[in-house]
């Protein structure tokens, strides 16, 4: 899987200092916030089903799965 960074660091490097400093930095900050975002989620999640007893994971399953393809239709249908 290709480093995410590869597409959206060079707008941000300066040349004329060292790179890899700068790439240290930039890869430290976007692991960062991407793990705080993925924990937040993960706690949100947590809380919305503790507070969903009757909540089915097959029913959830079945919710993502349809939104998912739905997803897929509308890109095959624009594209």
């Amino acid at each position: 899987m290709p480093f995410v960074g590869a597409a959206l660091f060079p707008q941000f490097i300066d040349p004329s200092h060292a790179i890899a400093p700068q790439l240290m930095i930039l890869g430290g900050t976007y692991l960062l916030v991407d793990g705080l975002t993925l924990v937040l989620w993960g706690a949100f999640a947590g809380r919305v089903l503790r507070r969903l007893p009757g909540l089915k994971l097959s029913h959830l399953n079945r919710l993502s799965g349809c939104l998912i393809l739905g997803a897929a239709a509308l890109l095959a249908i624009r594209g």
